[in-house]
């Protein structure tokens, strides 16, 4: 009997590369969806750190692209935070300025702590208020754990609750979206989410919405071993036993924003992310809500002291389940 599970994932981590010219999309997924990114209040600036505080993390903007924006930061204002990584700890990539500012004073003291006036302050908030864009409170990342009973979830360190979100899945671009209730039991680590916050409730982070990207993205991972049979590995009272690893590598590619070198030559730029995923099975598995693109699968095996492993290449296409039959050797 084969057992299903859904994708579980230790972090995942992206590293983008730029390209010169641009390949048709695959078909219409979320897969342009899955930058690591936080829009949030700003609760804390400190410009000689380098660190900003937002949604009760403080996050690492040293290496942000432009990390020299910090002094004209306030308090209060809302902020968009790009990440490379959902790794500890927290670093952004990028800063971007949202929606109409902070709340009441925070156009005066609590901004940097690195000598500014109030002045300067204020100048800044005047910035974002004319910067426009969206005041929604929300975090895009891939889930790190899930309880079922309590109701939450944890993304990038911070544990939101869902116990009154419209939970969905989703796999085709919004405009033309499909979308599909799920249970919160049916959520693993590893799938990526967007959750909408009630703003009114920070800094209690109550989720409004939850939609999984890639819902209906996966590869079935059919596990035999090297005779040609089956595996299921169960213990002496017919347990599963969970001691294969199972490690898929995604290579996907999304547009980037356009920039001098496309403009020079004419072709789109492209980002390609390099997402790694693990999980462990008793036998054959089912990863879902994977991005499209090409994957490479490795399986490996330990059981009694000796180890096997197999491994294949597959590409990943939206809305379709593959199926994928892995040999161990």
């Amino acid at each position: 009997m084969k057992s299903a599970i859904s994708l579980a994932v230790g972090s995942a981590v992206a590293l983008a590369l730029t390209l010169g010219s641009a390949r048709p999309a695959e078909a219409h997924d979320e897969t342009d969806d899955t930058d690591i990114k936080v829009q949030a209040p700003l609760e804390s600036v400190d410009c000689t750190t380098s660190t900003l505080g937002v949604l009760g993390r403080h996050v690492d903007i040293s290496q942000a692209s432009n990390s020299d924006m910090c002094p004209e930061l306030v308090v209060g204002q809302m902020l968009e935070l790009q990440f490379a990584s959902d790794a500890e700890p927290l670093a952004a990539s990028k800063i971007e300025p949202q929606g109409s500012g902070g709340g009441e004073g925070s156009g005066g003291g609590g901004g940097c702590s690195d000598g500014d006036d109030g002045d300067k302050h204020g100048e800044g908030h005047d910035l974002v208020r004319n910067h426009g864009g969206d005041d929604t409170v929300k975090i895009e990342a891939p889930v790190q754990s899930v309880d079922a009973t309590l109701k939450t979830v944890t993304v990038l360190g911070v544990t939101v609750d869902v116990s009154t979100a419209n939970l969905q899945g989703a796999d085709d671009d919004d405009g033309d979206g499909t979308a599909q209730p799920i249970d919160l039991t049916t959520l693993v680590a590893g799938q990526f989410v967007e959750l909408s916050l009630d703003a009114a409730k920070l800094p209690q982070l109550v989720a409004l919405s939850l939609e999984v990207k890639n819902f209906t993205n996966g590869v079935q991972v059919d596990v035999v071993d090297s005779d040609g049979q089956e595996v299921e590995d169960v213990d002496d009272q017919g347990n599963p036993v969970a001691d294969i690893d199972v490690d898929a590598t995604v290579s996907v590619q999304s547009p980037a924003a356009s920039g001098l070198r496309a403009a020079r030559t004419g072709h789109a730029h492209r980002t390609r992310k390099v997402i790694h995923l693990r999980t462990k099975s008793s036998g054959s598995v089912t990863l879902a809500g994977l991005p499209t693109g090409r994957a490479k699968i490795v399986v490996t095996r330990v059981k009694n002291g000796t180890t096997t492993r197999g491994r294949r290449r597959l590409s990943v296409r939206a809305n379709t389940t593959r199926t994928l039959r892995i040999v161990l050797h």
